[in-house]
């Protein structure tokens, strides 16, 4: 198997919560625990700028995305602070104040026209906005426990939800209907990373424990990946709470651009490569001591991928062409 080559590797001094490839593959964004984003090269080398989230008790980031074709990047903070800023220069466009308590993540829709808002009311609620205006367009609300992670499929019509209890849901964004059948996937006390394929076909769920289910967009099942890269039944399951103390936790599955691909990172700080179409592991990367959940982002081109952990560690790696493989 043949690895990647690591383009360069940084240490901030906060943790790092979530990054994001600019669409021309120029430049990636990483937020940092103290709310602020820089904007880095995506050919290595020191951030060109850096951007501040409002310095309140709840700046955390929850949120970060390029929109309008790379030429705006938004952040969101817990507090409900959504901010607009021109990738050009830096400059701020607009702050946008939602309503509601404290934010327990937010999404943007990749066309850039809603958000969507998992909100600490009294009833646990995601809400979707549309990304002008402050007022909800959709509520959605259960008794479940909080929705930790969310994703947006590509054409934005369609969100994937989890919670802490394990519990997965999809809905149409248009009317809020479901997508499939709502299904428990583990009950290891931590929430599933959902992710899309580009194309929308496809979800992958980053299991605690070390699986990585994937099924396609109405909930049909379609292959289970294990930490050895292998082919497991759909239905296997993951590991009780007090084992996964002891197991690398996949905390991020992306599909490449391609949807042939699908990387995940590993508790450990390892991230492995796998083939969608047969569970076949491609490669490993391992970028020295790190721990901890983390962010994922390919490059437009699926020929870089940015790596940023919790503990502060931000990786780029170059990825060999598919002849390479």
């Amino acid at each position: 198997m043949k690895g990647g080559r690591l383009v360069s590797r940084w240490e901030a001094e906060n943790g790092v919560a979530q990054v994001a490839y600019s669409p021309n593959g120029q430049i990636f964004a990483t937020a940092l625990g103290d709310g602020t984003i820089q904007l880095w090269p995506a050919s290595g080398g020191n951030p060109l700028r850096t951007l501040c989230l409002p310095a309140t008790s709840r700046s955390s980031p929850v949120g970060l995305a390029f929109l309008d074709d790379g030429k705006t990047i938004a952040g969101a903070s817990s507090g409900g602070q959504l901010l607009f800023w021109q990738v050009s220069d830096g400059a701020p466009i607009r702050q946008i104040d939602l309503p509601g308590g404290e934010f327990f993540g937010l999404a943007f829709a990749p066309d850039g026209k809603f958000v969507a808002a998992n909100i600490a009311e009294k009833d646990v609620t995601l809400q979707i906005f549309q990304i002008d205006e402050a007022t909800p367009q959709r509520l959605m609300a259960w008794e479940t426990a909080p929705l930790i992670r969310m994703a947006f499929s590509p054409d934005g019509q369609m969100i994937v939800t989890t919670d802490a209890t394990g519990f997965i849901m999809g809905w149409r964004v248009s009317d809020g209907s479901s997508l499939f059948e709502p299904w428990v996937a583990t009950t290891a006390g931590e929430a599933p990373e959902p992710a899309f394929s580009a194309d929308g076909t496809m979800i992958a769920l980053g299991i605690p424990g070390g699986l990585v289910h994937i099924m396609s967009s109405d909930g049909k099942p379609l292959r289970t990946l294990d930490l050895r890269g292998k082919s497991a039944p759909f239905d296997k399951a993951a590991p009780d709470a007090r084992a996964v103390k002891e197991q690398p936790l996949p905390a991020h599955p992306i599909f490449a651009p391609d949807g042939r691909t699908l990387a995940a990172a590993q508790f450990d700080g390892t991230i492995e490569l796998w083939q969608v179409s047969d569970g076949t592991l491609l490669r490993t990367l391992d970028g020295g001591p790190t721990k901890g959940h983390s962010s994922l982002a390919f490059a437009p081109d699926g020929r870089a991928l940015v790596a940023a952990w919790e503990s502060g560690t931000i990786q780029l790696w170059g990825l060999p062409a598919k002849s390479d493989t």
